[in-house]
Parts: C-alpha cells; sequence; structure tokens
C-alpha cells in the first residue's frame, strides 16, 4: 500500500440503518458508535449495516445473526452487518430493554475487535476477543448511565 493509497481512504465508524430497524436500537446504535469513536481509531471507513431482518446472509449464503466482512485488499472497505429484527423477541426473552440491547451492542463491539484485528493485525485469539468484548462492553457501561 502507498502513501497515496492511505491519504485517499476514507475513514471512520458510520452506522447505517435500513427500514424497520426499531428506533430504541438505532438509537442504542448510535449511541455505542459515538463512544466508540472516541475510544478507537477507525483508520478505513467500516459501515455497520442495522438490518430489520432477524439475520443476515455472508457471501457463501450462510444465515448469520452478524457478520463482518474483511476484505482481502487493506485499500478496500470492510463492512459489519447486524440483524436487529429479533429485538422485541430479545426483550422478552431477556426481561427487559436493556439487556436486549446489550446483546446487540455485544454483536457491535465483536465486530469492531475483529475489524482492530484486521486493519491492526494484532495476532488475537478468539478467545483473546470475546475477552476483550466483555471488556469493551463493561468499560461502556461504566461510563454511559443509559443504553439508549
Amino acid at each position: 500500500m502507498t502513501t497515496s493509497d492511505i491519504c485517499s481512504l476514507r475513514t471512520g465508524l458510520r452506522i447505517v440503518t435500513r427500514r424497520g430497524v426499531h428506533p430504541d436500537v438505532q438509537r442504542a446504535v448510535l449511541k455505542f458508535a459515538r463512544w466508540l469513536r472516541s475510544h478507537y481509531e477507525f483508520p478505513i471507513r467500516v459501515p455497520v449495516y442495522l438490518s430489520s431482518s432477524e439475520q443476515v446472509r455472508t457471501s457463501s449464503g450462510e444465515l448469520r445473526p452478524s457478520l463482518f466482512f474483511a476484505p482481502y485488499e487493506k485499500t478496500d472497505e470492510p463492512y459489519i452487518s447486524i440483524a436487529t429484527g429479533d429485538y422485541e423477541a430479545l426483550v422478552c426473552k431477556c426481561g427487559n430493554v436493556d439487556d436486549a440491547l446489550c446483546s446487540i451492542l455485544y454483536s457491535v463491539a465483536l465486530h469492531v475487535l475483529n475489524y482492530q484485528e484486521w486493519w491492526f493485525e494484532h495476532g488475537w485469539s478468539e478467545r483473546s476477543i470475546s475477552q476483550r468484548r466483555n471488556n469493551l462492553i463493561a468499560e461502556y457501561a461504566s461510563e454511559v448511565r443509559y443504553i439508549v
């Protein structure tokens, strides 16, 4: 990658909300994204697509609750896709809005850490990423009063 390639890259974390995403989910993820931007570097833009479906489809056709696409070339933008269509079912299952939203934020946090691993090539293990995700959410929860 040349210096001109690096200078021409778009940077940052961007949230893209698709039609039908619950307003509580959108607010919580936007608030979390503001916090993430103040704590993490995003040297190449990574959009986070919030889908109103219950699952998102991978490039291989597999259905999953969330995904991180890491392109081979560092000059191509990665992306994160999060399915939020099960939010109301999560509220019923978890018993409250905060726990349901935390479940969605855990997915965002996991894939932001996958992005960090991909870009900076930290060499983190899956276990390490999982621990970092838990620490990230705990730090966020300690700094904000309300998720929404």
